[in-house]
């Protein structure tokens, strides 16, 4: 396999998330940074500053496109308007770090948070506090993903289980 490109120096540290659309990649960073790149002149187009640890998962809102969202270890899940040029929403949770973020694909298209503190939460970009909530008290979760079908929402833990729920 052939590098096409590569970007020397896209993030102080390592890059920690990365999500692509057709016009762009979003990184996400060790240094707390989100940025928007190019793909074709790989010019770097927006960054963010928001968080204040490094970024451990990157979505693209699965229905407004200009949208993406951002989970980090400060515990905050950041929502950013690409017409905007801004973050626009910011939920936190003051249980734990968030490690994964996933899209319902109905109900809204909340966006699903999984931590270290066995918990899956749902947050609704109109609403501050957490919509809804799944408890696993002895698990620390690492990642999440919604079935393609919406149904099943999975998660990986770091104790090695997988998990899957009946939505």
């Amino acid at each position: 396999m052939a590098t096409i490109w590569e970007l020397t120096g896209a993030h102080r540290g390592k890059v920690t998330a990365l999500r692509e659309w057709p016009q762009y990649i979003v990184t996400g960073g060790s240094d707390n940074y989100c940025r928007v790149w190019h793909r074709r002149t790989r010019e770097l187009l927006s960054q963010f500053s928001v968080h204040r640890k490094p970024v451990t998962d990157i979505i693209i809102d699965n229905e407004e496109k200009h949208l993406f969202h951002s989970g980090s270890g400060d515990k905050f899940v950041v929502t950013y308007d690409m017409k905007q040029n801004k973050s626009t929403v910011q939920h936190s949770t003051p249980n734990s770090n968030i490690t994964g973020l996933c899209q319902r694909k109905d109900c809204e298209r909340e966006v699903l948070s999984c931590g270290t503190d066995g918990r899956i939460l749902f947050w609704d970009i109109d609403v501050a506090e957490p919509v809804g909530c799944f408890h696993e008290s002895s698990c620390k979760f690492l990642c999440i993903k919604v079935s393609p079908d919406g149904r099943y929402i999975a998660c990986g833990s770091e104790e090695g289980f997988l998990y899957v729920f009946d939505l």
